[in-house]
Parts: structure tokens; C-alpha cells; sequence
């Protein structure tokens, strides 16, 4: 189904069919590599919480030897 963009202030909008059902209440936008607007619903990113953070060990030794360069443990 067709839909057009309108001038909403100094932006432009898109007006939702009403057969259409959103699920959340904010969107990322961006255009693909074929121009397509693609919307997808924004999701907090569970990595970035502070409970997942503070419940996972992050350390891990070295996979491939050499300098070390940051925290990573050495094989001993």
C-alpha cells in the first residue's frame, strides 16, 4: 500500500496504515544499500546492562601468544 511523505515542521513524516500494527513505541530508521527505509523496533542492548556485566567474567587468556595488550591473561 502507498504512502507519502509530509511536512511535519522542519522534518518529514510517514503516515502508518491503521492495518498495520506496530510493535514498540520507538523505532530505529535507516536506508539500506537499494535505498529501502527500513524500520526495526529499538531494543535496549542486554550486553550493556549492569547486572549482565557484573554477572559474567570477561578474562580470557591470550588465543595466539605474543604481547599482551590490554588485561588478557597469559597461559602460564
Amino acid at each position: 500500500m502507498p504512502v507519502k511523505f509530509r511536512s511535519v515542521g522542519q522534518t518529514r513524516g510517514l503516515s502508518i496504515p491503521s492495518s498495520i500494527i506496530p510493535l514498540a513505541n520507538q523505532f530505529n530508521i535507516f536506508q539500506g544499500k537499494d535505498r529501502v527505509i527500513v524500520f526495526t523496533p529499538k531494543h535496549e542492548n542486554p550486553f550493556h546492562q549492569e547486572a549482565f556485566v557484573q554477572s559474567h567474567d570477561f578474562s580470557q587468556p591470550e588465543a595466539f601468544g605474543g604481547n599482551l595488550i590490554g588485561a588478557e591473561i597469559p597461559h602460564d
